[in-house]
């Protein structure tokens, strides 16, 4: 079953992606001090989706119990890069 959780997922592990892509140039740690973190908890969620389907109880279980908690915190590991993007282009001016 491929739901809005593991579509958000998938959504803003492609939007960190982006993000460390355009931002390869820099510095992103001077402005974003617990990127590594931050991406080890994308790498998790990615996983979550990888293995997602294998063994689960029922697709509305596995929603509730695993991907919404990891969406949630996706969109929060990726919220506060986004907030930087002004100090990191600042940054990328001077």
């Amino acid at each position: 079953m491929y739901d809005a959780a593991e579509a958000g997922i998938i959504q803003t592990r492609q939007e960190i992606g982006a993000f460390v892509r355009e931002y390869r140039n820099q510095n992103i740690q001077e402005v974003v001090s617990d990127l590594p973190d931050r991406l080890k908890q994308s790498g998790k969620a990615s996983d979550l989706v990888v293995t997602g389907h294998a063994g689960r109880k029922s697709p509305e279980a596995h929603v509730e119990e695993e991907y919404m908690p990891a969406f949630r915190k996706l969109r929060d590991t990726i919220d506060t890069p986004e907030a930087a993007r002004p100090s990191l282009n600042a940054l990328a001016r001077d």
